[in-house]
């Protein structure tokens, strides 16, 4: 009697333990799935019709491989390959084959198989995610493109007016390389003197002020110096830039306005 109480208990236990396995495989937002390493799927959750939207009856017992974008079979059965071998898949990617005939991009992770040849394996969607980073890896593109084929100078600096950034026209009209003012103090380096020829000091310059109080500066009735030691009349606006509302620094954009004073 003894025993049976403890065997009635033990199934229990194992009873419960499987149906709590069942609703986190069942509640998952990722794809979960159990296939095989012959290819085929034995078991997936209701998040596959969700994200590519088949129904899990849909897909079981069809080969994987025939919904994986054909560029990326290769890669992925040498991914099976690697589980085969007891080796773990981390952050691998394929694109799958929507049933509309479109792709996502999912992200796995796998253990390795176990000793019967089953892989337990769940995936990310990442297709917005990708799209998002190559959107903006354009933007910067374009941006680069802009920064370094307009005729204006334009420096980035920080809060402390270290240079983070020189546009060729910039370094161009000071007479330096990019390279020599990258992390050099702005103001210092030219900046420091007044048209009269009496020093600037840093608590009167107006792009200073732009970093301390995050207020837009527009002069010209200033000089900037270059790397030989002379100067040449500029216009400039120092505007402040920032990242979620917090001030990170400062733009400027000058032109050098030589001619103009000249006529």
């Amino acid at each position: 009697i003894q025993y049976a109480l403890i065997r009635k208990r033990a199934e229990a236990e194992v009873a419960r333990a499987r149906d709590s396995l069942t609703r986190f495989f069942d509640s998952a937002m990722d794809l979960m799935c159990i296939a095989h390493v012959d290819g085929c799927f034995k078991q997936l959750n209701p998040s596959w019709k969700r994200v590519l939207g088949y129904e899990p009856a849909e897909l079981l017992g069809r080969p994987f491989i025939d919904f994986i974008h054909p560029e990326d079979r290769p890669a992925t059965i040498a991914q099976v390959v690697q589980q085969s071998n007891g080796m773990a898949t981390i952050a691998f990617t394929n694109r799958y084959r929507h049933k509309n005939g479109t792709y996502r991009l999912l992200e796995w992770v796998s253990a390795p198989a176990d000793s019967d040849g089953f892989l337990f394996a769940s995936a990310h969607d990442i297709t917005e995610r990708k799209q998002a980073e190559e959107q903006l890896a354009r933007l910067n593109q374009q941006y680069e493109l802009i920064l370094f084929s307009a005729a204006e100078g334009i420096l980035g600096l920080d809060l402390q007016g270290n240079h983070t950034f020189i546009n060729p026209a910039a370094a161009r009209m000071l007479g330096y390389k990019a390279e020599e003012l990258l992390g050099r103090p702005s103001h210092s380096t030219w900046h420091h003197t007044k048209p009269d020829g009496n020093p600037y000091p840093v608590e009167e310059c107006s792009i200073n002020a732009t970093l301390l109080h995050g207020m837009v500066h527009l002069s010209s009735t200033e000089e900037f110096w270059r790397k030989d030691g002379t100067s040449f009349p500029v216009e400039y606006a120092s505007t402040p830039s920032y990242e979620q509302d917090q001030l990170m620094g400062a733009v400027v954009t000058f032109a050098d306005i030589t001619e103009r004073k000249r006529t």
